[in-house]
C-alpha cells in the first residue's frame, strides 16, 4: 500500500508539482513508516498520531538486501560503466551497483 502512495505521488510530482506526502501515524507503525524513507515531525505529546513526511524532491534508494529505503549518497562511481554508481546502506552496511533507474522516488 505504501509503495502504491509513494508511485502515485511520484507521479502527480512530475506532472502538477506535489512535493511531500504527509500522514498521521499510528505509534505503532512509525517504523513502518520509517522503513519506507518518512521522517517524523514534532508533535505534541497528547497528540493520538504521530505527523511524518515523505519529500519525494530527493532521491531515495531501496537496499537490495535488506529492503531499507535511504537517501541516495553515491560512495563511487564506476568508470566502466556509465551512469552506474555504489551506495552503501546506513542499515546493514550492504554496497550494492546501482544506476539512475534504481532511485525508489525522485
Amino acid at each position: 500500500m505504501i509503495d502504491h502512495v509513494i508511485s502515485t505521488a511520484n507521479n502527480l510530482a512530475q506532472e502538477i508539482g506535489c512535493r511531500l506526502i504527509i500522514v498521521d501515524s499510528e505509534p505503532d507503525s512509525v517504523a513502518c513508516y520509517q522503513r519506507n524513507g518518512f521522517q517524523a515531525l514534532p508533535t505534541p505529546k497528547d497528540a493520538g498520531t504521530i505527523k511524518m513526511y515523505l519529500d519525494l524532491w530527493r532521491p531515495h534508494t531501496k537496499c537490495k538486501r535488506c529492503g531499507n529505503i535511504y537517501p541516495s549518497t553515491v560512495i563511487a562511481r564506476k568508470i566502466e560503466g556509465e551512469g552506474k554508481f555504489i551506495m552503501k546502506c546506513p542499515k546493514c552496511g550492504n554496497t550494492s551497483e546501482y544506476t539512475t533507474k534504481d532511485y525508489y522516488f525522485n
